[in-house]
């Protein structure tokens, strides 16, 4: 509990400083409401993890808790299986462990999506082309509705590729 709450409050310190913050106090909105829609909002998504990461240790943390008071359960189980040394016990207990793991933070990362809507998953694919012309190179990012430049002449930012589906060709002329 102490460090999910250590979490939160540093979150939340992180994020009272900004602008944001501050024109919703600027607004004349009540303080609950600049906390709750401002600043905790933005604050969750770290809050979120160590809740995950809290969630799954509880589970490993079950084995002394089970063997202290004798409670039937998985830990009981995988220490028996440890005492006993039963591999395939030991395996299947590691199985569930690490697929709780998994599906925790599997549902923390589809909980972001839903606090976030900054972070979301996007399936579109972008080609970045590499155009090799005369001793000049240029870049250009093919997909998400046209041409953008990414290197070269008229190129307004940099690009960095996100998706697992982005390709890079390159072309000599």
């Amino acid at each position: 509990m102490s460090l999910l709450t250590r979490f939160t409050r540093s979150a939340v310190l992180e994020v009272i400083g900004n602008d944001y913050v501050r024109a919703g106090r600027a607004k004349g909105m009540p303080e609950r409401i600049v906390v709750r829609r401002y600043i905790l909002r933005a604050a969750l998504p770290a809050v979120i993890t160590v809740l995950g990461l809290v969630f799954a240790n509880v589970l490993t943390g079950a084995v002394l808790v089970e063997k202290i008071f004798s409670w039937p359960g998985v830990g009981q189980y995988a220490y028996q299986a440890a005492v006993n040394v039963d591999v395939p016990a030991i395996a299947g207990v590691s199985l569930f462990v690490a697929a709780v793991y998994v599906t925790v933070n599997f549902i923390v990362d589809i909980l972001y999506g839903i606090i976030d809507p900054r972070i979301r998953v996007t399936t579109e694919q972008h080609v970045l082309e590499v155009d090799v012309h005369r001793g000049q190179l240029e870049l250009v990012l093919v997909g998400g509705g046209g041409e953008h430049h990414a290197l070269g002449p008229g190129a307004p930012e940099p690009i960095v590729l996100q998706n697992q589906r982005d390709e890079v060709r390159v072309r000599r002329s």
